[in-house]
This record gives structure tokens, sequence and C-alpha cells, in this order.
């Protein structure tokens, strides 16, 4: 079984449990891995399995086919996780190529320019 699909399960799974209807794509090529309805809100999303890294999950916004960034045409939103946590975030909230979600606190306490896991906990 490969971490992707393991993300997959678990993201599913948290948004079925917070009542949001999961439908997965049929193409394999499609640039979304599922998409999330809740009444009139459809979500198209990207998930990314991460393992945590000095207590972060860090991820780029690009695809592992090409590296070419995903674009708000694309997705609206990813999910990233390390099959304990999820994060979401949209993708206008991602600004830089990279995506840092802090599970941990920082060593330093820094806490300006952190994002963290409390803050993205739920889909929107």
């Amino acid at each position: 079984m490969s971490k992707g699909d393991v993300g997959l399960t678990f993201v599913i799974a948290d948004l079925v449990k917070n009542d949001w209807i999961v439908s997965l794509p049929i193409q394999a090529y499609a640039r979304y891995d599922l998409i999330a309805t809740k009444g009139k809100t459809i979500r198209r999303i990207q998930v990314k399995y991460r393992a945590l890294v000095r207590g972060a999950m860090h991820c780029l916004k690009t695809t592992t086919v090409g590296g070419e960034a995903y674009t708000e045409e694309d997705v609206d939103a990813f999910a990233i996780t390390n099959g304990e946590h999820i994060a979401y975030i949209t993708i206008q909230d991602t600004a830089n190529k990279a995506i840092s979600i802090r599970v941990e606190p920082s060593k330093n306490n820094q806490k300006l320019g952190c994002r963290n896991l409390e803050d993205y906990k739920l889909l929107l």
C-alpha cells in the first residue's frame, strides 16, 4: 500500500465524519484527488501525504509528474496529512511554492509566519 493511498483514505474518512460527500475522479490523470461537497459548497482537493519533519508537514505545491504547480483552475484546496493529522489549506492561501504546516510548536517558540495545524483543521 502506498503512502498516497493511506493519505487519501484518511482524508476521505475525515471528510465523511464531518458531513461532506466525497466523490473520486474516474480518470487517474485528474489534477485533483477527490471532490468534496457539503450543501452548495464544492471543493476539488489535492491530497499530499507528508511525514512529520521537525514538527511540521512540508510539501510543494507541484505535481509529482512534471513538477508543474497547481493553480486555482486545478484545485480549490490541499489536504496535507501524515496519516495522523490533516490540514486543509485553500489554494488562495498558498502564495509560495512550498507549504508548511506546524503540528508541534517550534523549538524557538516562533509564532510570526507559522501556519499552525489548529488553524487548518476544517475544510471551508
